[in-house]
């Protein structure tokens, strides 16, 4: 697939070179032949014609991944959101600043459902939310964590998810923008 992440060895992976499907055409495919770009992050080598090489593809779909990482790579250091989780990797996620107050922040989900978001054992079901388990966890983490990442195979809900916390947080502005600010900004 174009943009797939490649991986070359002659060395059974001691040592290895990169790449990506640079061209997908059936032609070439059904002829064993594929255009590859080398070199994203290695060191081209010189003899590349005169070696055979083991070649591996990544069963995820790198392209988003490394668009995702070239724009990363151009922000300044002082600059980059969420530096302490993403470049210190700091593991252990703080809740957002907005929800430490006392008394302890509020969320009203659907118009129906109050309860204090940091209190674990005042939340709704999932049930009550209409999301499955794993939806769950994933929804209450977003909304009490300042960072999260949220990942799953295809057709697991993380755009229905996505919306349930954009939805959330729309709701229960009075809890978190104070200023009137965008959920998103650069």
């Amino acid at each position: 697939m174009y943009g797939s992440l490649l991986c070359f060895t002659q060395d059974n992976f001691r040592s290895i070179m990169f790449g990506t499907v640079a061209e997908w055409n059936i032609k070439n495919l059904q002829q064993g032949l594929v255009v590859v770009q080398l070199g994203i992050g290695s060191q081209v080598r010189g003899d590349l014609f005169k070696v055979q090489f083991t070649m591996a593809e990544s069963e995820v779909y790198f392209e988003p991944y490394y668009q995702v990482l070239k724009a990363l790579k151009e922000m300044k250091e002082e600059e980059f959101p969420m530096k302490r989780y993403i470049v210190d990797c700091e593991c252990k996620g703080r809740a957002p600043q907005y929800l430490e107050t006392h008394p302890p922040a509020e969320f009203c989900i659907n118009d129906r459902l109050t309860f204090p978001v940091l209190v674990d054992d005042m939340w709704p079901s999932a049930e009550q939310l209409g999301l499955d388990r794993s939806q769950y966890t994933a929804f209450k983490f977003a909304l009490t964590k300042e960072f999260v990442v949220i990942q799953g195979p295809p057709g697991t809900g993380k755009t229905f998810l996505g919306l349930k916390v954009a939805r959330a947080l729309l709701e229960n502005q009075k809890v978190w923008n104070v200023d009137e600010k965008p959920i998103l900004r650069r």
